[in-house]
């Protein structure tokens, strides 16, 4: 496995990678004032379970699930539009653009235009946007507020 995140770190020192603020500018959400330490560009292909420790974007084929390290970790993860997960994802928050395979479980769901999830979804708040589409079950972790 250390092979692995060995010629990962390799391959990412070789490329220039842009910042993901100038790619998310003209945003104005609650993704785009993070910063991304770590970014598997859209010519990656990674196999194996991640533990988050720090926000993450994913444009490549990531095979594998994705845990943000402790239950307090406010980890944000975004699946770019080309960016493909097959495995379970649990976060603080998500922004998908790509496609998931799995289910998810994050406090705050954000499904994209063109965006994918086939698998169940665990949220406290989800934000379903035109030409998303999900393909499982949608179950809300907190009681909806009481309307008076």
């Amino acid at each position: 496995m250390h092979l692995l995140f060995d010629c990962l770190a390799q391959k990412i020192q070789k490329r220039k990678i842009m910042k993901l603020d100038s790619l998310m500018s003209t945003q104005k959400d609650v993704f785009s004032s993070k910063s991304y330490p770590t970014i598997i560009d859209g010519s990656t292909r990674f196999k194996g379970d991640l533990e988050l420790g720090a926000n993450a974007r994913i444009d490549g084929n990531f095979v594998g699930n994705l845990v943000a390290q402790g239950e307090d970790t406010q980890v944000t993860l975004v699946i770019g539009r080309q960016g493909s997960i097959h495995g379970d994802i649990r976060c603080h928050s998500i922004q998908i653009s790509g496609t998931v395979h799995g289910n998810v479980q994050a406090k705050l769901v954000e499904l994209r235009n063109g965006g994918v999830i086939e698998g169940d979804v665990l949220y406290d708040d989800i934000e379903l946007h035109q030409g998303g589409s999900i393909l499982g079950a949608l179950k809300r972790t907190q009681a909806a507020p009481s309307k008076r």
